[in-house]
């Protein structure tokens, strides 16, 4: 699998290199035309196996430039010639998108709506596992020494709230949170850190208006 996270400046030629940049291709930059590059990425998949092209972030995609249409059209080529199966991820904001690329949508298949986890005990239990597999993974990777106690059930609470249940925000937000504890060179997360990605990205964001991990980082 090779995931590729798209934004508001890429152009298809931009697209095209991350994909081979990823797929470990030393002359990913060669300055060639993009028909080149179209070329190698199908050479590199079919010969690496590769099973599945993600494409993050799509909503950024919505505007009307140029390059995004550019890379909206390479997308159809893609899935015409069958170089690699597609899958194409985006926030609520990548509707209009899809609304507006009808041509493109008629390519994919079946959406899939991953809607937020409630405050319902089968949720509850799947947004817990998802917490724990995140810090068992910081510990497995060596970037903390221990278990930052994602699991503790405060810390549960306080991150439905900021993420409103949606995992993809949990995971930046425990993500800025671990950059901040890795600089003070922090055996693990703490309240703080999260109190201060709470702060000063997700408010920020729009996420929610207050901090639930203030009480715990006093």
């Amino acid at each position: 699998m090779v995931i590729v996270e798209l934004d508001r400046r890429m152009t298809l030629k931009g697209f095209y290199q991350e994909v081979l940049r990823k797929l470990d291709d030393d002359f990913w930059d060669e300055k060639v035309n993009a028909k080149v590059l179209e070329n190698r990425i199908a050479d590199f998949v079919r010969r690496l196996g590769v099973e599945i092209l993600v494409a993050d972030e799509v909503q950024h995609l919505r505007r009307r430039a140029n390059e995004a249409g550019e890379v909206t059209d390479r997308l159809k080529v893609f899935l015409d010639r069958g170089v690699v199966p597609l899958v194409l991820v985006g926030d609520e904001d990548s509707v209009p998108f899809f609304g507006a690329n009808g041509k493109l949508a008629a390519r994919l298949g079946r959406p899939l709506e991953l809607a937020p986890l409630k405050r319902v005990r089968s949720d509850a239990k799947v947004f817990k596992q998802f917490c724990v597999n995140i810090d068992t993974l910081l510990v497995s990777s060596g970037v903390f020494a221990v278990a930052s106690g994602l699991d503790d059930s405060d810390v549960l609470d306080a991150l439905l709230t900021v993420s409103s249940g949606h995992v993809g925000r949990v995971a930046r937000l425990v993500g800025l949170a671990a950059s901040e504890a890795a600089l003070r060179g922090a055996d693990g997360i703490e309240a703080y850190d999260l109190s201060r990605a709470t702060r000063e990205f997700a408010i920020g964001a729009g996420w929610l208006t207050d901090d639930p991990f203030s009480r715990k980082a006093s």
